[in-house]
């Protein structure tokens, strides 16, 4: 027999009808397919099936959304993580480089394949004159790199551009993306064109160039001729490069180069050969300035300098003969070798293994004094100071 009441509050009276939109089962199922979370709430509380009942299903489409989400993921964005993958393990680098020079200025520019914002390591050398003119980082913007430097007062010759790409190269600290890809030694580089130093993996290009100029030397003072607002830039660069994450050290470079280059620059030269020897100075150091003037004192020393001993006529000569090219290096591998000797001379052996370590950094450095310390004094664990 039909219940008549039910018919009529069926039809008549709609179920749902003193029901908020949210609390109707269409709601429950549509949360449920747009907005997970939503319609599980939804379907725990206004649902009227068993909690047996409503919690499988609550289950099931948290298992269907994982199962959509993975779908969706493997369909749209794993090959693209693929690719990255394969780019990261994808050690091949290229790097073309060309070099122009105009108006005592050195030009430099090139494209690769490195990823943006790596650093590139570069040197500009004067084959004939051998100072570094520039020495520093590019860093690469939109797969290419360029920049300049002066060589004003270099002699006529051959320039070579040297550029470089290792994460164990450069002073400044790679972006951790580019030491992810190539590693912290450049061991993940691959390739033909790998070149390897002292465990350090990296790539090369060079360009030599030809560098015509008029300029005369004279009796004028070379370092008189630079720019003094480029050549604080340029020294500015370096201490920067010399000293990345020491502030302090970058700000007493700085202060101390531009010292030495206005003393230099000031100096009158009274002759050609004090000007020619003020530009070989410069020329072997370049931008260097601490050290061409330590050139020019040097060889005021060496003039003033009288050799008063068999021993010190015996090391003056064995190291004029290494270093003939620099009057500084001179003047400071002679007093740290008669320091050295002296040391020997005055040294007391007491114990037998003194005397064992001692002999060992004879036989081996032989007449290098200052090694022989060295030697001893690192041995014996002896602090010894530069």
């Amino acid at each position: 027999m039909v219940d008549r009441n039910y018919r009529e509050r069926t039809w008549d009276d709609d179920l749902y009808s003193n029901q908020k939109f949210y609390e109707r089962p269409w709601f429950t199922w549509l949360m449920m397919f747009v907005c997970l979370p939503l319609g599980i709430i939804l379907l725990v509380r206004y649902d009227d099936r068993s909690r047996a009942l409503k919690g499988i299903l609550s289950i099931f489409f948290v298992y269907l959304a994982l199962a959509l989400i993975g779908i969706i993921y493997i369909t749209f964005f794993h090959k693209t993580d693929v690719a990255k993958s394969q780019q990261r393990t994808d050690g091949n680098v290229d790097i073309s480089l060309v070099a122009s020079v105009e108006d005592d200025q050195v030009f430099i520019s090139g494209e690769t394949n490195l990823p943006d914002g790596a650093l590139l390591l570069i040197e500009i050398e004067h084959l004939e004159a051998s100072p570094f003119y520039f020495e520093g980082i590019l860093e690469i913007q939109n797969g290419s790199f360029n920049g300049s430097t002066s060589i004003a007062g270099a002699p006529s010759g051959n320039i070579e551009v040297w550029v470089a790409f290792s994460p164990g190269l450069t002073k400044v600290t790679q972006p951790q993306k580019i030491i992810d890809q190539y590693g912290e030694i450049g061991e993940l580089l691959t390739g033909e064109n790998v070149m390897e130093y002292d465990s350090i993996r990296y790539i090369e290009a060079y360009y030599t160039l030809t560098y015509q100029t008029e300029f005369s030397i004279g009796t004028q003072n070379i370092i008189a001729t630079l720019d003094p607002e480029e050549i604080d830039s340029v020294v500015y660069e370096g201490a920067v490069y010399e000293w990345p994450d020491d502030q302090l050290s970058q700000e007493d470079e700085y202060e101390h180069q531009m010292e030495s280059f206005y003393r230099l620059a000031n100096l009158t030269m009274d002759d050609e050969d004090d000007a020619a020897r003020l530009a070989d100075a410069y020329y072997l150091w370049g931008y260097d300035f601490i050290m061409v003037e330590e050139e020019v004192l040097a060889y005021e020393w060496l003039n003033a300098l009288t050799l008063d001993t068999e021993i010190e006529q015996t090391i003056f000569e064995r190291v004029e003969s290494e270093w003939s090219d620099s009057y500084a290096m001179i003047k400071y591998e002679f007093e740290v070798q008669l320091e050295g000797y002296q040391w020997l001379e005055n040294l007391t052996i007491e114990t037998e293994e003194e005397q064992r370590i001692l002999q060992e950094a004879m036989d081996y450095w032989e007449d290098d004094y200052a090694m022989i310390k060295y030697e001893f004094e690192n041995e014996m664990s002896i602090p010894h100071y530069d």
